[in-house]
């Protein structure tokens, strides 16, 4: 949209023409152009409190959106899942003003992971660990950060091995990652996707796929056995039951 045509949207809602912005995009789309949302904000900042880029770093707060009439209109704003509502004033700052912000995607969805093993939150963001490509890299991400920080392996085999036991499935499930394993398939594939994207030579890749393979068999061959032995319960089972 035009940047006079923005400025007006603003003018209207600021003088109490309109109630909110809801008017300006409901009929078309539901949700308003996220570079529009920024560029409403920066020319309410600019022309009405008369903030620099430098003011609305030190001076933005909720309070003031909310004072300005931009609270829900920012509210629309596609934040990612990795910034919560403690995160949302200084990454909003960051996409008015890049050079006062730059959001680390990885560190964000690291904070929010320990945050929830810690009990810290006592829950993830809605669609943290959905199943789509950016749920499943964070879930990758937060793999790692175990990984490096709770349950320390000597080497990549370790990691495999111990993640191909019982006791490596509890402890998916104690570090709540357990059920986003299924994303991947079974819990080594979820051990590999989440090394693969690492920087490693093509020999440490090598290993790693070498590891997938042998402990995979080893999953499956320890669910045959089980199947094997349930057959094997319930053919007695009916043998011993009087016709």
């Amino acid at each position: 949209m035009e940047k006079q045509n923005l400025y007006y949207i603003y003018d209207s809602v600021w003088a109490g023409m309109y109630a909110d912005f809801k008017p300006f995009y409901e009929e078309t789309d539901p949700r308003m152009d996220p570079e529009d949302i920024l560029e409403i904000c920066r020319y309410a900042f600019r022309y009405y409190l008369r903030w620099n880029a430098d003011a609305v770093r030190l001076r933005l707060t909720e309070d003031v959106l909310k004072q300005m009439k931009l609270y829900s209109l920012v509210r629309l704003y596609p934040f990612p899942e990795e910034v919560g509502e403690s995160m949302r004033i200084p990454y909003l700052v960051g996409m008015l003003y890049p050079q006062f912000y730059r959001f680390n995607k990885e560190q964000a969805a690291e904070e929010i992971y320990a945050g929830l093993v810690e009990r810290k939150l006592e829950k993830l963001p809605k669609g943290f660990f959905a199943n789509t490509e950016e749920g499943r890299e964070r879930a990758k991400i937060c793999f790692r950060y175990m990984a490096n920080n709770y349950k320390i392996f000597a080497s990549r085999e370790d990691t495999f091995r111990f993640f191909s036991t019982v006791d490596g499935r509890k402890y998916l499930a104690q570090c709540r990652l357990k059920y986003v394993s299924r994303f991947f398939g079974t819990d080594i594939d979820f051990v590999y996707e989440s090394f693969s994207d690492l920087g490693m030579t093509a020999k440490e890749h090598e290993e790693c796929v070498r590891c997938r393979e042998k402990y995979k068999s080893k999953i499956y061959m320890e669910k045959y056995i089980r199947k094997i032995k349930k057959n094997r319960r319930e053919e007695r089972k009916a043998a011993q039951c009087p016709e």
